[in-house]
């Protein structure tokens, strides 16, 4: 199976079992993500991002949410796009809520 099919097959998991589901980041591996993935682009998940200049933006076709996001709409599970923040990004979001599943993007083809 060809990595990008493997990558959506994990998400397509992701969603099978998660109700609630987040993408944080905007960078160039979430538009990777997204622009690859029809189940992303079904599913309209939301989009996290810290940086408030994104916040409030469209990002393919998702409305960029600030980090409180999380806990407000109880997020079940988040996919970490990004590689040099991605445990800065876990640390932030187990302290909001512990019990939440992080996916970081470099176990996204194992899940």
């Amino acid at each position: 199976m060809a990595f990008e099919a493997v990558i959506e097959d994990s998400i397509r998991k992701i969603f099978a079992e998660y109700r609630r589901v987040a993408v944080w980041g905007t960078g160039e591996i979430a538009e990777a993500l997204f622009d690859k993935s029809t189940t992303l682009k079904e599913r309209n998940p939301f989009v996290v991002d810290s940086n408030v200049n994104k916040q409030s933006s469209q990002f393919f076709g998702c409305t960029v949410c600030s980090p409180h996001i999380v806990s407000e709409k109880q997020i079940e599970a988040v996919i970490i796009a990004s590689h040099s923040y991605a445990d800065e990004i876990e640390s932030r979001i187990r302290k909001t809520r512990s019990s939440i599943k992080c996916i970081k993007i470099n176990d996204l083809s194992t899940f």
